[in-house]
């Protein structure tokens, strides 16, 4: 219980464990005087720290209350009781004389040590209809489900005689709502008569609807929980003829939609308000690996989690080793029904927890609990050389890789000493069978987005290139600096769906190229003799020729 407590002199939340005694015998046989008078015992939950009994406890329907606190609703003896123990304790507070200076009602300070009374945490005790038109309710009616501050109360009696074909079944539910803060009677009795020979469970409630399923039929039907209408329904029956045995009626109600799911492997999303199927999912064709013909889906309603968007849900049946293979853990869109992901797991225990965006699941194939979520990331990068000449390429590598816990298991580390590759979301499901379940390694699996970019000696931003990771979680990519200087390089992974994003930096010194050195004209070569005097001979009659035109124009008059 995690108590909110507001008040003038106090205000804070409070984190606690309650703990209670089981049904049933002790060793031997032999009924325990605790089992008569049960308690229950407070801790901190924080410290583990024992704090006080509760004695004489006669807890119903548990609930929370709208500041966290413990409710319990019973019905006996033709009585609606709530029971708070927030109100309990403050009583046990007084009786204890802990407060001195504030009123009990100011101040919150469970007694240390004390063994206090179930008794006094009691709020209110109202009478419930015993009759309906004069006709005794037989059994009496009693609690069946609490949602939007009104209690649902139902009462079933079937009269067999003899068996189908030739006997008959008389038989009745009597439905009726009381007001979850005071007790007030809303609406009903109402008497429902049954079909012969069905089976009517009731559903999941919530959103002002409670539901009911006929197994039979393989339908379902809502109601108007404030008012007890009939508001749509049956539905139309489930495809699967295993919809037959689904007498627990596995549903829950959220985004506006009743989920139901069942042994015929199939899921269907009703619109709570009218019953109309949104959509349907179908786990498939098993073939001869279970008995049914495909993979039966959790049969409890407790075996799911809707959350986040996603609807969560588990097949699984019998547990009697060996058990088939093949059983999965799904995730659906919960607006569309698409599958998102899946995960080998075989259920055998309901309840999962979900919170702060992680969920825990056991998984009857290897008896380990199971941790889903976004997991973080890390990201290395190195460039080489370390410095270059202006105009040469610079090689960028780098690591992208899972560090979540399980990644620290000697069974992970031994096949990845550099570290477990970060893998791309659709390859994600394969990866991690491989990964942690002794799967078959997924060969077309890739790797994640890899951003590289560079701030260059000027201070200016500039992307290098994205590139994609491979199986080793490796990327690289070859780039030449525009300007001679120092470089820091950056790899930014920016996350995804399964891993919270990372970066890392590394830096280059890219020098100036040296001036280029004038290229000396070569030297002459001598000519061979021939060639010499063929030239020298040349020169001499050019000479001659040109001193007798001089000659000859000095002679002009």
């Amino acid at each position: 219980m995690i108590y909110n407590f507001h008040t003038m002199s106090q205000y804070g939340a409070h984190a606690y464990l309650f703990t209670a005694p089981g049904a049933g015998l002790a060793d031997g046989g032999i009924i325990t005087a605790e089992q008569f008078a049960p308690k229950w015992s407070m801790y901190d939950a924080m410290t583990g720290k024992w704090i006080l009994d509760i004695a004489n406890a006669s807890a119903g329907t548990l609930v929370r209350g709208s500041n966290g606190e413990i409710l319990s609703y019973t019905a006996a003896g033709g009585m609606l009781t709530l029971w708070n123990v927030s109100k309990c304790i403050q009583e046990g507070s007084r009786a204890n004389n802990f407060y001195m200076v504030y009123s009990p009602e100011e101040t919150w300070r469970p007694p240390q040590g004390a063994t206090i009374d179930w008794s006094p945490g009691n709020e209110w005790s109202v009478p419930v209809a015993t009759n309906i038109s004069g006709v005794p309710i037989v059994p009496g009616l009693g609690i069946s489900k609490i949602s939007d501050d009104v209690i649902l109360m139902t009462a079933q009696q079937g009269i067999f005689s003899g068996g189908p074909p030739g006997g008959s079944q008389i038989g009745y539910q009597i439905d009726a709502g009381y007001s979850a803060k005071t007790g007030q009677l809303l609406w009903g009795p109402i008497n429902r008569t049954l079909t012969p020979y069905v089976n009517v469970a009731l559903g999941p409630a919530g959103e002002g609807v409670y539901t009911e399923y006929t197994n039979q039929m393989k339908t379902w039907i809502g109601y108007d929980i404030k008012t007890g209408q009939k508001l749509w329904g049956p539905t139309a029956p489930k495809n699967s003829s295993w919809g037959y045995y689904d007498f627990t009626a596995n549903g829950v109600i959220g985004y506006g939609n009743l989920y139901s799911w069942g042994l015929g492997g199939e899921v269907y999303c009703y619109d709570v308000k009218t019953g109309a199927e949104k959509w349907s999912w179908y786990a498939g064709n098993a073939g001869v690996d279970t008995p049914y013909g495909t993979w039966p889906l959790g049969t409890w309603s407790t075996h799911h989690i809707l959350a986040d968007g996603k609807f969560y849900v588990r097949s699984g049946h019998d547990y009697s080793p060996p058990v088939f293979k093949g059983a999965k853990l799904y995730c659906l869109n919960a607006t569309t029904g698409d599958m998102i992901w899946s995960s080998l797991s075989f259920d055998i225990v309901g309840s999962p927890a979900c919170a702060d965006g992680y969920m825990l699941w056991f998984n009857g194939y290897d008896n380990q609990i199971y941790a889903y979520g976004k997991g973080p990331s890390a990201t290395t990068v190195t460039a080489s050389p370390k410095v270059s000449v202006h105009g040469s390429n610079v090689l960028v590598e780098g690591y992208v890789t899972d560090i979540s816990p399980g990644t620290e298991e000697y069974a992970q580390t031994a096949r990845f000493p550099n570290g477990v590759p970060a893998i791309a979301g659709e390859s994600m499901s394969a990866w991690m069978e491989y990964l942690y379940q002794q799967q078959p390694m997924p060969t077309n699996a890739t790797g994640v987005e890899v951003t590289l970019d560079t701030i260059d000696p000027n201070g200016n931003f500039i992307h290098i290139d994205t590139v994609t990771s491979d199986m080793s979680g490796g990327f690289k990519k070859m780039f030449t600096p525009e300007v001679p200087g120092e470089y820091t390089i950056i790899a930014t992974f920016a996350g995804s769906e399964s891993y919270y994003a990372s970066y890392a930096e590394t830096y280059i010194g890219v020098s100036q190229a040296p001036a280029a050195t004038p290229t000396p004209a070569p030297a002459a070569q001598p000519l061979p003799p021939i060639e010499t005097y063929f030239i020298v001979a040349t020169v001499v009659l050019l000479i001659a020729i040109a001193i007798v035109g001089l000659m000859i124009l000095r002679k002009r008059p």
